[in-house]
């Protein structure tokens, strides 16, 4: 298995990271990737871990959402031997949001 990642997945990334930076500082914001990276580590032993998404069902492409913190939700889909992040959700933000990406 391997790791790719959608251009709307970086993008929301960097999103995060500067809103934490802003918002808590630096430190809060490494923590905050190292938290994202620890989960990409468990979908790499175990990619169907996390549930499909309930408000995504309705696609045909399955996505699941692993938690990976509080409100935040990591996106992504299983393609073969690949885990494609599509993208890094705020929970607390508009779900038109989300279904638009």
């Amino acid at each position: 298995m391997h790791i790719e990642w959608s251009d709307t997945a970086r993008e929301s990334l960097e999103d995060a990271l500067e809103y934490t930076i802003e918002e808590f500082g630096k430190r809060i914001a490494r923590r905050f990737l190292d938290q994202i990276d620890e989960s990409l580590q468990h979908l790499l032993v175990f990619p169907r871990m996390a549930p499909i998404e309930p408000f995504l069902k309705g696609y045909s492409t399955e996505y699941r959402s692993y938690v990976v913190i509080n409100e935040i939700k990591l996106l992504y889909r299983i393609d073969g031997d690949c885990i494609r992040v599509e993208y890094i959700w705020n929970v607390r933000r508009s779900l038109r949001l989300l279904c638009s990406v």
